[in-house]
């Protein structure tokens, strides 16, 4: 049995969507767990229904009476769980008819299914190209997977924390980097049938915000020099997190901006990421793109020639 979980705030066409993926499972060995993160009182109204209209199957649902975020949610439908095999997945995604058949293994910390489409209004194509050395891409911000192709054993979940419910961005970046770390007894599937279907989100700065992916990635270069034993080489390699901030600032117009970007590279030269010259030309390039001395195309290309680790 697998015990898939949702959080959930105000996509009730989501799980309306979602729940037509679970009536055609070929196999009916699952509970779907809907945390609801305080939705509008009409939404959750709709979620009170669609429980009722569907107490033939095997929904639970849970109703946060404050806005938390998706990682508490997550971390609080693993403790209702019923099962042993977790699965994580957001409400608006698709998965095929085969999915939690595919999952029905023995997980004794975790298997990763590589295999995943990214879909658009207009095309699909495969998420990651990467098949190997997974921790250092993911060190690199080259992400091999997402949060769904983790089937999780609930035990190794639970005795790892969960999800950092601390960070506003890179909670499925995070959480892969610390099980790579700390799994012993792990598989990686990189040839397995596509039964996930993950919903693209273009760069969005109204809903990720400069200031959101600035501390996002100051949080989790800070919580990886302290908290994960990583090599010098390995912690050089998140330089890529800054070009990752740098892509997001040069879509604002706010002026606060400059100074989260000049904090998130301060961040990397204060855990020893970059070096003072880096950290100086960094420095200059911010100086450059703001005083219009450079275009916006060549602050992107000069800040992904120093910073990003291919």
């Amino acid at each position: 049995m697998v015990s898939i979980i949702t959080p959930h705030w105000n996509d009730y066409s989501g799980l309306e969507n979602l729940l037509e993926c679970f009536k055609k499972q070929v196999s009916d060995a699952w509970e779907w767990i809907i945390v609801d993160d305080d939705s509008e009182s009409i939404v959750q109204q709709k979620l009170k229904n669609f429980q009722e209209n569907n107490a033939h199957l095997n929904i639970k649902i849970l109703f946060n009476s404050e806005k938390k975020n998706a990682s508490v949610c997550r971390n609080q439908g693993a403790e209702l769980a019923t099962y042993n095999a977790l699965v994580f997945l957001d409400s608006d995604d698709t998965i095929s008819s085969e999915f939690v058949l595919n999952r029905l293994l023995e997980v004794k910390e975790f298997i990763v299914f590589q295999n995943i489409l990214v879909v658009n209004k207009t095309s699909s194509t495969p998420y990651s190209k990467i098949k190997s050395d997974f921790l250092n891409n993911f060190l690199k911000a080259k992400f091999a997977w997402q949060t769904t192709s983790i089937l999780f054993n609930k035990q190794f979940f639970i005795s790892i924390g969960g999800f950092d419910q601390n960070l506003k961005l890179l909670q499925d970046v995070e959480i892969s980097i610390r099980i790579l770390l700390l799994g012993n007894n792990f598989e990686i599937r990189t040839n397995n049938d596509v039964d996930f279907f993950y919903k693209v989100i273009p760069i969005d700065i109204k809903k990720r915000t400069v200031e959101k992916v600035t501390d996002s990635v100051n949080y989790l270069i800070r919580k990886s020099t302290s908290k994960f034993n990583l090599s010098k080489d390995q912690k050089r390699k998140m330089s890529s997190y800054y070009f990752l901030s740098v892509r997001y600032f040069v879509k604002s117009s706010l002026p606060d901006d400059k100074r989260l970007l000049k904090n998130c590279l301060k961040t990397l030269y204060e855990e020893a990421i970059i070096g003072l010259n880096l950290y100086l030309i960094g420095k200059l390039l911010i100086k450059c793109f703001n005083w219009k001395l450079i275009t916006k195309d060549q602050f992107i290309k000069s800040n992904r020639f120093f910073f990003k680790n291919e």
